[in-house]
């Protein structure tokens, strides 16, 4: 279910131009400092951040971009209906793909700020794709089920990367949305935790960069935004 959801936008999104995310340490002038409630050191990307709040591993953002649905022509007014999905990749645009990838949907009338226990599908490690291959041994997992599409959504593939972020399945996948975007400029924001068979946490908050949005023609893809 979740794999049909995310698969034609993830084969869509590389037809979009990502633009490194330009990554510095955190501190006292960092526009997200003091916004986690966890106290987590935070990352401060061009336009988005990545929160650790603590786990044991982390998945190494690079690059990122977030689109709400798609459509011909104009954008058109925001619904309760609208997917956003924020796909974060885990190396640069120099490296081979595929690429470690995190792809997170989230629907606008997915409930805010309540922590979300995701249902995980079955997944086995498997080797890593050949450089140019698309990587199909995704690990997924997704949330309640209205109109027949989850209102949350998680798809973690590896790449090349069989490590990134653990070569371990996870078993237990828990999703807070801490902010949807109600208008362009706002920033999708959610904390993802996972946590893995050998016992390692990834927790971890993904602002994206500003909702951007363009008059798209038939046959494309919406209007996306990158850092």
């Amino acid at each position: 279910m979740v794999r049909s959801l995310l698969t034609g936008r993830k084969m869509k999104s590389w037809l979009l131009a990502l633009v490194p995310l330009v990554v510095a340490c955190g501190g006292a002038g960092d526009p997200f400092a003091g916004q986690d409630s966890d106290g987590g050191s935070v990352a401060v990307a061009d336009g988005g951040a990545v929160i650790d709040n603590g786990g044991t591993v982390a998945f190494p953002v690079s690059q990122a971009f977030v689109v709400r649905g798609e459509w011909c022509g104009a954008p058109p007014p925001f619904t309760p209906q609208d997917p956003f999905d924020l796909v974060l990749y885990g190396e640069p645009q120099s490296q081979p793909m595929p690429w470690p990838t995190m792809d997170i949907v989230v629907y606008a009338s997915a409930p805010v700020g309540s922590p979300q226990t995701l249902t995980v599908l079955p997944w086995k490690p498997g080797p890593a794709p050949a450089p140019g291959d698309n990587d199909v041994n995704e690990e997924d997992a997704d949330g309640d089920v209205v109109g027949g599409n989850p209102l949350l959504a998680l798809s973690l593939s590896r790449g090349l990367t069989p490590a990134a972020p653990d070569p371990n399945p996870y078993d237990e996948a828990t999703m807070t949305v801490l902010a949807i975007p109600k208008k362009e400029g706002d920033s999708l924001r959610v904390r993802v935790q996972l946590h893995f068979t050998d016992g390692a946490t990834l927790d971890q908050t993904f602002v994206s960069p500003p909702l951007a949005e363009t008059d798209t023609p038939c046959g494309g893809v919406s209007g996306g935004s990158g850092p």
